[in-house]
């Protein structure tokens, strides 16, 4: 779950500094391309600015639209649901007295591991 969250915000925040990201780019290429000028290596023609700041735009938006579908289509294995897949037909009872058996457990081999 927290992978999935910092992949959104990392979306967001693309898309939030789309054009400062775009600008420092095409700064840094244009710095690249006059180094490589002087040593005799042409480049192909750079693209535009607004080119390049709509296509940051368009991947920042993919990206978070891509992690909201996943936070949303594997939301209860994100949020912490370790149960077996297997085991998903069972009453809710059962799941709540293995979730439970399992939590513990893991509880126990925690606190057995420290000295």
């Amino acid at each position: 779950m927290i992978v999935e969250l910092a992949r959104l915000m990392f979306g967001l925040i693309i898309v939030l500094f789309h054009r400062a990201i775009a600008d420092f780019i095409l700064h840094q290429e244009q710095h690249l391309a006059a180094l490589l000028s002087q040593r005799g290596i042409k480049l192909p023609e750079f693209p535009s600015h607004q080119f390049a700041r709509n296509l940051y735009f368009v991947i920042g938006v993919l990206v978070a639209v891509i992690s909201m579908a996943r936070i949303y289509l594997d939301g209860p294995d994100l949020l912490g649901d370790r149960l077996d897949r297997a085991v998903r037909g069972l009453p809710p009872a059962t799941l709540l007295l293995s979730s439970a058996r399992i939590r513990l457990s893991s509880l126990g081999l925690m606190l057995a591991s420290y000295p």
